[in-house]
């Protein structure tokens, strides 16, 4: 049963004046039907009654203002910029998927995408940033940015700062900031650059708490997130280069006023977004900026090189593999065309100490000779980069394929027994079969 609305008691004007806010209409009314008078006494204070019904409409708008939960001091401004604290450090951790990535269950055909986290500490004053990327539970990159230069785990990073003071040492490495290559042997001093955020992370990390304190960040709705009930926030970014303004919009929880989400558009386009699990400031003296710790010259390829290369037989190719080989005479309904057997010079620097090693691989190609849905499959015993298994550093739960959009087509990444298997081709559904195939294969 439909409820029934009482008439509106109100003049023709108040009615007017209130007719975009029936929150505020009802509650008039309301107060209307408490001021009723006797017939004689109502005529001669009409429009006093009407002018005192207005006043207090309006007193009462300009209350519930003061206390809604996103005006005004101790309003959703407020209590967002009380909930990220007021220390020295900025401390965030959010998650974004990777594009165009994922990784699909051979088993049940789930995808799931690709996450990649990322956590920063930012000193702003003192112009110090470290961050820590992960993809899945393995740690990809760490950085340490400092204005005296920055460092990863492969150690300090070659800027033009440092070049120009070590023209000598810079030539020996072979880096250069000049076109010819040439750095001369004359230190000079260059100044370090100041950290500076990626600037998909800047416009929150620096001007989210800014916004805030300014006052600029302002109200921008309400909705939900993951089944969360958030109010969003809007704040502009200066335009940088002459392009057009950045808008980033926060959304934070409801309840707590901790962000969530933080999207970033330009030019009324969305450009990135990402999930916020943790956004707080922290004091110095709970924070390090030490250098991330070296890995050990030589436990890393940086270099590989096919330096042999024969078509063979399947059966030479299995020998080859230690009879690990996966793969036949057809795959996902393409035969097989070709059987290339490569060895990859496999490096890990001059500094490292190691020689080049050399590694067998194999290559099955399949398809018609048109190439209409050619599927290339390689094989090795260990990760190489050659055949990108170190693309975005993912670590892959047995029974999985790592699945990326590349170029034209689709790559796939897989263990099966002690192989590293990579798969590429032109169509998504044909790689994901064929990873099937081969998983169905090697298993006993």
């Amino acid at each position: 049963m439909s409820a029934v609305v009482p008439p509106v008691r109100l003049d023709a004007e108040v009615v007017e004046l209130l007719r975009d806010s029936p929150e505020l209409l009802a509650i008039a009314d309301a107060i209307a039907a408490t001021q009723v008078e006797p017939a004689a006494a109502r005529q001669p204070r009409r429009r006093t009654m009407r002018l005192a019904a207005i006043a207090a409409i309006l007193g009462l708008a300009v209350a519930l203002a003061l206390a809604s939960p996103w005006s005004g001091s101790g309003g959703l401004v407020d209590r967002a910029l009380a909930a990220i604290g007021a220390g020295e450090v900025i401390h965030v951790v959010q998650r974004a998927e990777v594009s165009d990535s994922s990784v699909v269950d051979l088993r049940t055909g789930t995808e799931s995408p690709l996450v990649r986290t990322t956590e920063l500490w930012f000193d702003g004053e003192r112009g110090l940033l470290r961050s820590v990327q992960r993809i899945g539970g393995t740690v990809t990159q760490e950085v340490l940015e400092t204005p005296e230069g920055s460092w990863t785990e492969a150690g300090r990073v070659y800027t033009c700062a440092w070049i120009a003071a070590h023209p000598v040492e810079a030539t020996k490495a072979r880096v250069s900031c000049n076109p010819s290559g040439e750095n001369g042997t004359t230190p000079r001093h260059v100044p370090e650059p100041r950290p500076a955020l990626d600037p998909a992370l800047a416009g929150f990390v620096t001007g989210y708490r800014d916004a805030l304190a300014s006052g600029e960040a302002t109200r921008d709705g309400s909705g939900t997130v993951d089944g969360r009930a958030v109010e969003w926030l809007r704040f502009t970014l200066p335009a940088m280069g002459g392009g057009s303004p950045t808008v980033e919009r926060v959304a934070v929880d409801a309840a707590t006023y901790e962000p969530v989400q933080v999207e970033t558009l330009s030019g009324g386009q969305l450009v990135s977004r990402a999930q916020v699990s943790t956004a707080e400031t922290l004091d110095r003296a709970d924070v390090s900026f030490a250098r991330p710790r070296l890995v050990p010259p030589g436990q890393e390829q940086v270099v590989n090189r096919v330096v042999d290369e024969a078509v063979v037989s399947l059966d030479q190719a299995r020998a080859a593999l230690g009879g690990k080989l996966v793969g036949g005479d057809s795959l996902a309904g393409q035969p097989l065309r070709e059987v290339s057997l490569k060895t990859v010079a496999v490096g890990y620097g001059e500094d490292s100490g190691r020689k080049p090693r050399r590694v067998p691989t194999v290559e099955l190609s399949y398809g018609s000779a048109a190439g209409n849905g050619d599927l290339t499959v390689q094989e090795a015993l260990e990760p190489l980069m050659l055949y990108r298994f170190a693309l975005y550093g993912q670590e892959l739960p047995a029974g999985s394929l790592g699945l990326t959009r590349f170029g034209q087509g689709y790559l796939g990444k897989m263990r099966v027994r002690d192989l590293y298997v990579s798969i590429e081709g032109p169509h998504k559904a044909r790689v994901i079969d064929a990873a099937r195939a081969l998983a169905t294969e090697a298993t006993p």
